[in-house]
């Protein structure tokens, strides 16, 4: 025999055992009295498996936890690797246990070196005093050959490999001393005795903590008996049990959901296995398309003998897939089950003919269809987060045709909403933006514009919609509310025929002076109204002249509808030379305006004298001139501007009424019916006035016909010798 000293240092599938004999405190004649497996994965104190608690701790420089274990039965998860430099685990022996001379004892555990060691001995155990030593290396840190000292060294035959697992056992039963590697007799010689206490030291020296191995070791075991030469071989086999051989029989396995063929979800997919096994199933692994595990291993049953797991396939491709189940049993046989093939479906509905009905007050019906079976929802705001839902229907019997209702809405008030469906294999569609506007308008009034707005409130902003030539304008300053920090701004256009007839004027001497009245309401959430600001509000109302006719325009005002009665709006202004009432509003309602009529009725156009006679304006100068009347001066009215101004989209005025009558005069007619035709001429300049203007340029030879009224288009009408002092 060689003499050898120290401690295991390089790693080849290797264990050794140690044994003790302490009798009293053993519970059975296999088990060991210390069994540090080394499989905690974290922490710094490995913990003993056995009954007795026995456990160890980190040296200051610390060994790590490593993945790299024997590939054997018992399988541990981890191992612990050591890296010289003062890594080590310390197990402060117990007195009560300490080793007489001649108690028997066994020491085994698994080791594999992976560099050289340090010193001449790189101890892989070792004791208090060196009463006994193990290393893994002779006579210097590069010859990797297991040697042990238990009074004098001795030394084996076999040079260990790097990167190789090695099980290595020592025995003594009192008289004779046995060293085993791979459960092959290495060496024996008798032992007078030779008593063991104080420190264990596991990957290093006790005495200076300077001869460590470059390696892991696993598994390490002491009984307090001399194993004989078939259990140490059983332990070298990889079986958990000295007294028995390793269990060589894998498991049985099957998948039993999905079924093979089938068509999966594009998500969460439930899939599951059954195994047995006579000596106990370990765990169960599923892996999609041969090598992708899916999860982890699954050790504990849903049911009995049935594995399950969540596969997700989110992020697969869509078709085919294949799925198999590989079991473990505790001896660490495995076994593979037969390959399913599944189709993964990633294609959503397609969501058609989309339609609101059944509107109310209080809420609507959104239909539409799917091209394949899905569930039904609707998502649905008065912005357009869409931030409410409807609960999903239709998911225990899919449909293809769909109807979802809303309920608990405000009365008019725009709400968006989107169609939602979602087929059996969790692929889900959302259809464009819709929208309704619910019923209960004063009046029955049905809105004939609308607009939102979502208004940040730390910021100014404005609100506007224009209906048949009337504009409002809603500007809200920064802070005007600390109820929230968003607010949606809703203004809906109502002919004042409808609102006025069911809530009545302000006074029986006020007349309305437009046609279109605004309904405007800030909304915190689907179903809150904000109905007063820490900061009055201002609201701009553009007229039109043929809105004040017959009415002293200086004598307009702004009310606004709210409580059940109409109230003059403060702060007031009215600007006649562009048809405008700006005031402060202290809450958003129904807007309106009024006015009341001349006091004598000489701001007639026109009036039929006695004998037939019809009267009215001949100066070509003013706007309502006729050339078929007798004149009478005082019937003349004239056009606000002092001088003519260019006329574009988006203007309005009296000289753009009276443009609009050239062109209607002249062969270029505004519109054919309606607002802009013959009769029915506006103060707005719209896109028809620009067309009907721009063809009028085009055949004078103006360029460019833009429908832009300049200097140019100004001087071509002069030149034609019309007068008038509108252009």
């Amino acid at each position: 025999m060689l003499k050898v000293f120290g401690f295991l240092a390089s790693v080849i599938f290797l264990s050794a055992a140690f044994f003790f004999s302490l009798p009293f405190f053993v519970s059975a004649a296999t088990d060991p009295i210390m069994w540090l497996k080394f499989d905690d994965g974290s922490g710094t104190t490995p913990q003993d498996s056995s009954a007795n608690n026995i456990d160890g701790s980190f040296t200051a420089t610390n060994p790590t936890w490593s993945v790299d274990v024997p590939s054997v039965s018992f399988s541990n998860p981890y191992s612990l690797s050591f890296a010289g430099s003062g890594d080590a685990v310390d197990v402060s022996w117990p007195v009560g246990r300490n080793f007489a001379d001649t108690d028997p004892r066994t020491f085994s555990f698994w080791y594999k070196p992976t560099a050289n060691g340090e010193g001449s001995y790189s101890r892989i155990i070792s004791w208090s005093n060196d009463r006994l030593e193990i290393a893994g290396t002779e006579a210097g840190p590069t010859t990797h050959k297991i040697t042990y000292f238990d009074g004098n060294w001795h030394a084996t035959n076999i040079t260990l490999t790097l990167g190789t697992w090695y099980h290595v056992t020592f025995t003594y039963d009192g008289t004779t001393a046995k060293f085993y590697i791979g459960g092959q007799l290495q060496d024996e010689h008798s032992l007078a005795g030779r008593s063991l206490s104080g420190t264990l030291r596991i990957g290093n020296r006790v005495q200076q903590l300077d001869e460590g191995i470059n390696g892991n070791i696993d598994d390490v075991r002491i009984y307090d008996y001399a194993l004989n030469s078939t259990q140490v071989g059983n332990l070298s086999s990889g079986s958990n049990n000295p007294d028995s051989a390793p269990d060589s029989t894998a498991p049985t396995v099957g998948l039993t959901v999905p079924s093979n063929g089938a068509t999966v979800a594009n998500g969460e997919v439930t899939v599951t296995a059954t195994s047995t096994d006579a000596g106990g199933v370990a765990g169960v692994k599923f892996y999609y398309d041969s090598t992708n595990l899916i999860g982890g291993e699954i050790t504990a049953t849903s049911s009995p003998n049935t594995y399950t797991t969540t596969w997700n396939t989110s992020a697969l491709s869509e078709g085919s897939h294949t799925l198999i189940a590989v079991a473990r049993d505790v001896a660490n046989n495995r076994a593979t089950s037969t390959s399913i093939t599944v189709s993964v479906d990633k294609t959503a509905p397609i969501i058609s003919a989309v339609a609101s009905t059944s509107i109310s007050s209080t809420g609507g019906t959104v239909t539409w269809t799917t091209n394949e079976a899905a569930s039904t929802k609707i998502v649905y705001s008065v912005d357009t987060n869409y931030a409410s839902s409807t609960a999903e229907a239709d998911t225990g019997t899919r449909v293809t045709s769909h109807s979802q209702a809303i309920s608990g809405l405000l009365s008019c008030t725009t709400y968006n909403f989107k169609a939602v469906s979602r087929d059996a294999y969790n692929n889900s569609a959302t259809s464009s933006a819709g929208s309704f506007i619910t019923t209960g308008c004063s009046g029955g009034a049905v809105p004939t514009s609308a607009t939102t707005t979502v208004v940040t409130v730390s910021s100014a902003a404005t609100s506007t919609v224009t209906d048949s030539g009337r504009t409002i304008v809603v500007e809200t300053p920064a802070n005007f509310t600390a109820t929230s920090s968003s607010v949606t701004i809703q203004i809906r256009g109502l002919s004042s025929n409808s609102v006025l007839g069911s809530i009545g004027k302000p006074s029986s001497n006020l007349s309305s002076a437009a046609a279109i009245v605004f309904n405007v309401t800030a909304l915190i959430d689907n179903v809150t109204e904000l109905d007063s600001f820490s900061i009055p509000v201002t609201v701009s109302y553009t007229y039109t002249d043929s809105d004040i006719s017959g009415l002293t325009e200086s004598s307009l005002s702004m009310y606004h509808y709210a409580n059940g009665s109409w109230s003059q709006l403060n702060s007031c202004s009215v600007n006649t030379a562009i048809n405008k009432i700006t005031c402060s509003a202290p809450h958003f309602s129904i807007f309106a305006i009024f006015g009341t009529s001349p006091s004598t009725s000489s701001t007639s156009s026109s009036s039929r004298m006695s004998g037939g006679a019809h009267y009215g304006c001949k100066d070509p100068k003013a706007i309502n001139y006729e050339y078929f009347v007798s004149s009478r001066p005082e019937l003349c009215k004239y056009s606000k501007l002092t001088s003519p101004r260019n006329l574009e989209m988006g203007m309005t005025g009296e000289d753009v009424r009276m443009l609009q009558k050239f062109l209607n005069t002249n062969g270029y007619k505004v519109s054919n019916a309606g607002p802009g035709s013959t009769g029915n001429e506006t103060s707005f300049f719209g896109v028809l006035t620009k067309n009907a203007l721009a063809k009028f340029q085009s055949a004078n030879n103006i360029f460019p016909a833009s429908g832009y009224f300049g200097s140019l288009t100004r001087a071509k009408i002069k030149a034609l010798g019309f007068g008038g002092v509108w252009w």
